[in-house]
């Protein structure tokens, strides 16, 4: 069985498998995008007997996005919750709070989207962003009513430090700091 939200639903990838099987073939195509994936196997006879992944993985069809949030959600347009660095950042109920926790915590590929809701983001440290990283969008709030998305620097030298990541985007995005 596979999963693409980390658990929470499965979907049969095939049944009537012997158990002195080693694989099956799996077209991961007919998937969406996904960095939350998980399988597992369970006994057709006994469905008490499973096992599955310790850890999820990615499918990369295409781009996956990804959303941040701050503590606030008056004038957001992508999540709907307040963001926690503890959360996966894979769903608009689930957002991050930090681009650094981000990009520490996923491999971001080439069209990849980080939508950056509306709020103000203080960093007190320079984010970074390298080849391992790039090609990403960083896609900030389009409710300029709101004052769209900030970030804001303090106590640094540099705010954000883009090096060998070419075609690296930032829309919609202020930015105010470095002191």
């Amino acid at each position: 069985e596979f999963s693409g939200d980390d658990g929470v639903s499965w979907s049969v990838l095939a049944s009537n498998v012997a158990p002195t099987n080693s694989s099956i073939l799996w077209n991961s195509t007919a998937v969406p995008s996904t960095i939350l994936g998980r399988w597992r196997v369970v006994s057709e006879v006994n469905t008490n007997i499973l096992a599955q992944t310790f850890s999820t993985f990615a499918v990369r069809n295409g781009p996956i996005p990804f959303y941040l949030n701050d503590d606030v959600t008056t004038g957001d347009v992508y999540t709907t919750t307040f963001g926690l660095d503890t959360r996966t950042g894979a769903f608009p109920a689930t957002p991050m709070k930090s681009l650094s926790a981000l990009l520490d915590r996923y491999d971001l590929e080439a069209g990849d989207i980080v939508y950056l809701d509306s709020g103000v983001y203080t960093n007190s440290a320079t984010i970074t962003i390298d080849q391992l990283d790039a090609g990403f969008r960083l896609q900030g709030s389009t409710n300029s009513v709101a004052g769209g998305s900030l970030l804001l620097f303090s106590n640094v030298t540099e705010g954000i430090r883009i090096f060998e990541a070419g075609f690296t985007e930032l829309r919609n995005v202020r930015m105010r700091g470095p002191d």
